[in-house]
């Protein structure tokens, strides 16, 4: 089997908070995204943010050596593909846009564990209370 197929941009994102994820989903609809989306892992702790959309084609060409089509009909599928792909770039760049222009991220956010915050104080292993105990011991 032969199949011409073209798949969009897909983009998989694990965000701080529920927040960032809406932040990061408001940018990608507005790229175009719209079948963008967010889960919420089942402990409540993973929130995940999928950006896609629907420019996806398939179609099949050729099975078992032979021709399903006219190469009329190839050509024109060829020139369809080429389309999407050409409006893929463009919601991909409106996309780098869009989080070109949000404000950076570890200014309204707490680093995670390991990360260095915005003040320069690295975050313990055990996240929040690991920054709650490091500000207790500057604090003495």
């Amino acid at each position: 089997k032969l199949i011409l197929r073209f798949e969009p941009f897909l983009l998989h994102a694990e965000c701080e908070d529920m927040e960032a994820a809406g932040v990061l989903l408001q940018a990608a609809r507005l790229a175009g995204f719209r079948e963008s989306g967010a889960t919420i892992g089942s402990s409540g702790s993973r929130v995940m943010v999928g950006i896609r959309c629907s420019l996806r084609l398939e179609a099949p060409v050729a099975d078992a050596g032979r021709l399903l089509v006219s190469e009329d009909h190839i050509r024109y599928l060829v020139a369809f593909a080429n389309d999407k792909f050409e409006a893929n770039t463009v919601r991909i760049k409106s996309l780098e846009q869009q989080l070109s222009a949000m404000p950076s991220a570890g200014a309204h956010h707490a680093p995670r564990a390991g990360q260095q915050g915005v003040d320069g104080r690295t975050k313990g292993k055990s996240g929040k209370a690991g920054h709650k105990k490091q500000q207790q011991q500057q604090q003495q």
